[in-house]
């Protein structure tokens, strides 16, 4: 059995690094809340396109993920633009986040519960988190789809309930695959 490093590494091996980053839709949306002080985090960054785009902003921007080939490629973009990018392979199950450390956390398409809290304690005070990841109605396209990386309604409210709700998706009647929510660390 391929391990999720293997896996996903085989999946970027040989792909080329986009001419710009493609952040998605969820920080092009609020990029009014980006004052680009600080530092970021792209969580399972894949090729880094939003960790690159945070860079791009002006944030210190950190990508992990477990694949080094993914990573290999957000790297090579970031120097085709010009940009600073610290990409980190690890798995978060093995390398714990420092807490109070960031600015900004971003976490598209992937879902780990376990990781809820240690992103919350990871954010500075002030600080914000983006997470937009599939939910229920992915299996209606998809069948197939492994249910336990699937959101259920009203999940990211109650999982990031210590944090302050900016914007969300979640709980609406929508059609949508994918639910997002934005949220504040408040001050200590």
């Amino acid at each position: 059995m391929r391990t999720d490093r293997e896996r996903w590494d085989q999946r970027y091996c040989g792909r080329q690094p986009n001419p710009v980053p493609r952040p998605d839709s969820l920080l092009v949306d609020h990029q009014a809340l980006l004052d680009g002080r600080g530092r970021a985090l792209d969580v399972a960054a894949g090729t880094a396109d939003n960790a690159l785009y945070l860079a791009s902003r002006g944030y210190d921007a950190y990508a992990i993920d477990v694949s080094i080939e993914g990573l290999r490629i957000g790297c090579r973009m970031a120097q085709h633009c010009d940009l600073q990018l610290l990409a980190v392979v690890a798995n978060l199950d093995e390398h714990p986040l420092p807490k109070a450390w960031f600015n900004v956390i971003v976490v598209v398409r992937y879902l780990d519960r376990n990781l809820f809290a240690p992103l919350m304690r990871a954010l500075q005070p002030g600080g914000l988190l983006f997470y937009k990841t599939f939910n229920t109605n992915r299996q209606r396209q998809h069948p197939g789809f492994n249910a336990r990386y699937l959101l259920q309604p009203g999940e990211l409210i109650r999982g990031f309930r210590k944090l302050r709700t900016i914007a969300t998706n979640d709980c609406d009647s929508i059609e949508a695959d994918t639910t997002y929510w934005v949220g504040v660390k408040p001050p200590a």
